[in-house]
């Protein structure tokens, strides 16, 4: 006889599993056989969303008794998602005064209905989701991933600018294969200091991080080496819980950094010119490009800052483009009431994800993505038009009450 509770807790697994990497391991495969970019964004996308909708809808029909357990930071992501649904449908259905390519469009469509039910199948199905298993799964696609996009993606140009692309296409792009690598070392950190796994299978993982840290530096992006940083410094400072030496580490390595400028930037140019051009943009005030999104963002939001201005930032020909920073985004496209409320949630998944790293929680490796995630969204993201927009359905993944854990309040 079939057991219905196996059947439910293997199809919440594989979905969460799917939801956490199914798009880009699927992309990497296809980019091998398709080298066009244009042409793998465009095959692989719509049917990719299409398929992952419909494993949500199914979870949550097996899931559909289970409860979702509110707390103040539950409650405040509703109710920003709310705002924010009312805001999407006006742009997208009632106004005439912004121009979307309707193409674009109904890539937008699929792309909000995914984060609203995926947010819904996660919520219903965590209890259900083995953790352990889909870390072994994950990890094991992240290394093929990895691996196929260390041999297959080209070095980027140092002078490109592809923010705009990102938004565009999500395939080989400097931020999106940052963050590949960047979730990857951050998984392997879990990974090396497991005791679930043999050596032998750490050893043979050493090779794909050195694989993962050149396609960091060769990716160019600051955003995913600013995750690895925080997540790795994070996480010596509370589980060593030395935190003057570690201070003081830090402070010598950004003392080093100054000193030797030059150096350290001729060393970098080798391995990724790109990664030195930002750097050098950052340091010496020349890149201006996500300023200036921060800043027609803002204005968005000064234009009618009770009720919000716009869902996007759009532009005449029909393609339009995000502030790349999520609470400017927020303020943007729902108001003072929307706004807030993702500062109080992300204040809470700060607040959570130290306490769980400083107690060493089972499976931290969740953390350190989410850690991810949230760098992600405060220096690049959108909850819009991510490559997945798996970071706000994560605040609502949750554990037992023997692991002490909330992910919210």
């Amino acid at each position: 006889m079939v057991n219905k509770d196996n059947i439910i807790n293997k199809l919440s697994t594989f979905y969460f599993i799917l939801f956490f990497v199914g798009f880009d391991f699927v992309s990497s495969i296809s980019s091998v056989f398709i080298p066009n970019i244009a042409e793998v964004s465009q095959s692989v996308t719509i049917p990719y969303h299409a398929f992952s909708l419909s494993v949500a809808l199914f979870v949550l029909l097996f899931n559909y008794r289970n409860k979702i357990e509110y707390n103040l930071g539950v409650l405040l992501l509703f109710i920003y998602l709310a705002l924010f649904t009312i805001r999407f449908f006006y742009d997208f259905e009632i106004r005439t005064d912004v121009f979307v390519e309707s193409e674009r469009k109904m890539q937008l469509r699929m792309l909000y209905a995914q984060l609203l039910i995926s947010t819904l199948a996660i919520s219903k199905s965590y209890r259900n989701i083995d953790l352990y298993k889909s870390f072994k799964w994950i990890y094991f696609c992240y290394s093929i991933i990895i691996l196929i996009n260390f041999f297959t993606v080209p070095e980027f140009s140092p002078y490109s600018n592809d923010v705009e692309y990102q938004v565009s296409s999500g395939v080989r792009n400097t931020i999106g294969t940052g963050y590949l690598a960047a979730f990857y070392l951050l998984l392997s950190i879990f990974f090396l200091k497991s005791v679930d796994f043999h050596k032998i299978y750490k050893i043979l993982s050493l090779p794909i991080m050195v694989c993962g840290i050149i396609i960091l530096l060769r990716a160019g992006s600051r955003g995913p080496l600013l995750a690895v940083l925080v997540g790795l410094i994070l996480l010596i400072a509370l589980q060593k819980k030395n935190y003057i030496i570690t201070l003081f580490i830090g402070a010598m390595l950004i003392l080093g950094f100054l000193i030797f400028y030059s150096e350290v930037l001729d060393l970098i140019s080798k391995i990724s010119p790109i990664m030195t051009n930002r750097i050098q943009g950052t340091l010496e005030g020349g890149d201006t490009t996500r300023i200036g999104f921060f800043m027609e963002g803002i204005k968005g939001f000064l234009d009618h800052p009770f009720v919000g201005n716009q869902a996007m930032l759009y532009r005449q020909d029909g393609d339009p483009t995000v502030p790349h920073q999520v609470i400017i985004e927020a303020f943007m496209s729902t108001g003072i009431v929307g706004g807030v409320c993702i500062i109080v949630v992300i204040y809470l998944v700060i607040k959570n994800v130290i306490s769980n790293l400083h107690i060493i929680v089972t499976n931290y490796w969740i953390e350190l993505i989410l850690l991810a995630y949230l760098t992600r969204a405060l220096t690049a993201g959108s909850i819009l038009v991510s490559d997945y927009p798996i970071y706000f359905a994560y605040f609502l993944l949750a554990r037992n009450k023997e692991s002490r854990i909330y992910w919210i309040a």
